[in-house]
């Protein structure tokens, strides 16, 4: 077998064919980067880590293709990680969840030689190291908030103390979803305190024990946490309440932008205020008055106003029904607000015909230009078809090259093949914390 590895770099490949070599190296060097990146964490190592190319024949069955073993040697620690390549092919998800867990647990032993510590107690706790991975997958894609949102829609917040004593290897797809995206949540929130990437720093070594307190030495590490007189628990909610709330660099998909879209578009028209109702006396003028009435019990009087109109919707093409209405400027400037707001996280390829609704709506709003305005819109709808025949042939090329031309097949649906089998027959009932959590929220659904 030979070796590759970077000159003064951390990793070293050994198998026989290079360009496997070649390729998990790459891979490898660049997770270390975006672990460092995520975490705050200065490009420094103590220990190498060993990646073993294996033959496939040795596995067992139903054996992982991709394992790691921490050691302790003389002097330190070993960290290796073994892939058994399946036809040329390593499941990503599992591959970076191991370089994962080899970095993350090289910068925790570094300073912690004679620990006496191997085997399944070895660092890192699960709550770091999928809160770890959790966070890779939104520096790719941004931070997409419904994630958070689910879990702080739910009710009450998931507890830290289930977070850490949780087993996400016995969790279902959706308990573990839900698990992620809590550790990453806690993640960020100790990275955003003031000193975060040095707190951080001084937090990793003191979660070499498995024994150890992580609320304690959280603490102990980001003191600003609790200086305020408020407990880790309260600035979690506060931090996953932050986190729920979409940002301005959460690019909407090409569907949702469509549909916020066609809402903006559609003029929302207020209620009219109540109008005094005409009370009729019912009395004739004049003479006649006296003449042809008699002494009688007046009507009880009607409602001095009468009912508010319900609000309504208009879709643009009918603007010209706006024109006898006093509101209509404000009724045209609500569209072009909500517009503008979607403008900032609309999908790129819908921002030109935004921007086109949007003057268009101005020139209403102004009485501007407005012989062309039916014109102007049959152009924009015709745009609007264009972009979806468009997304439709590119969705269609995507599933034609994916299920056709690849040469290496994904993670997608693992969870999904996963469940499939658990399905087959019945489950357990689940103990874990987060199962507990969610049979707990739906139990308060029932009852609401």
């Amino acid at each position: 077998m030979e070796e590759s590895s970077v000159r003064g770099g951390q990793f070293h490949v050994w198998g026989r064919d290079r360009s496997h070599r070649t390729l998990l190296l790459n891979s490898a060097t660049e997770t270390q980067r975006l672990v460092l990146t995520a975490l705050r964490q200065p490009r420094a190592f103590q220990h190498p880590i060993v990646i073993q190319i294996r033959d496939p024949g040795s596995l067992r069955t139903s054996a992982s293709p991709v394992w790691s073993e921490i050691t302790e040697v003389p002097g330190g620690f070993r960290f290796e990680i073994n892939v058994a390549p399946e036809q040329g092919i390593v499941p990503g998800d599992l591959w970076r969840q191991e370089v994962v867990r080899c970095l993350l647990a090289e910068t925790i032993l570094r300073s912690r030689a004679d620990s006496g510590m191997s085997g399944t107690e070895s660092p890192p706790p699960d709550w770091l190291l999928h809160g770890t991975l959790e966070m890779l997958v939104y520096q790719a894609t941004g931070r997409p908030s419904e994630a958070f949102a689910r879990v702080f829609q739910l009710g009450h917040v998931l507890p830290l103390d289930d977070i850490f004593q949780a087993d996400p290897s016995r969790m279902d797809s959706v308990s573990r979803s839900i698990y992620r995206a809590s550790c990453c949540g806690l993640l960020q929130m100790l990275l955003d305190q003031p000193s975060g990437a040095s707190s951080m720093s001084a937090l990793l070594p003191s979660l070499a024990s498995p024994s150890s307190d992580p609320s304690t030495a959280i603490a102990r590490c980001f003191p600003a946490l609790t200086a305020s007189g408020n407990s880790l628990s309260k600035w979690w909610a506060l931090q996953l309440a932050a986190m729920s709330q979409p940002g301005a660099d959460e690019i909407l998909p090409p569907r949702d932008t469509e549909t916020a879209l066609l809402r903006a578009i559609t003029l929302q028209i207020e209620p009219e205020p109540a109008k005094p109702a005409t009370v009729s006396s019912g009395r004739l003028p004049g003479r006649l008055r006296r003449i042809f009435t008699r002494p009688k019990t007046p009507p009880p009087a009607p409602s001095a106003t009468t009912t508010a109109t319900e609000p309504r919707s208009l879709p643009l093409a009918s603007w010209q029904k706006l024109s006898s209405r006093p509101d209509r400027t404000a009724i045209l400037e609500r569209s072009a607000l909500a517009l503008t707001r979607l403008s900032v996280r609309a999908h790129p390829i819908y921002r030109p015909v935004i921007n086109d609704y949007l003057a268009l709506i101005r020139d209403l709003s102004a009485n501007r230009r407005l012989r062309d305005t039916d014109s102007r819109l049959a152009q924009l709808d015709k745009t609007l078809a264009g972009i979806r025949s468009d997304l439709s042939r590119i969705e269609d090329y995507l599933d034609w090259y994916e299920a056709t031309q690849q040469e290496q097949t994904g993670d997608a649906f693992r969870d999904y093949f996963r469940a499939e089998d658990e399905l087959t027959s019945p489950p357990p009932r689940r103990s874990d914390p987060i199962s507990r959590y969610l049979d707990e929220v739906a139990r308060e659904f029932e009852h609401q």
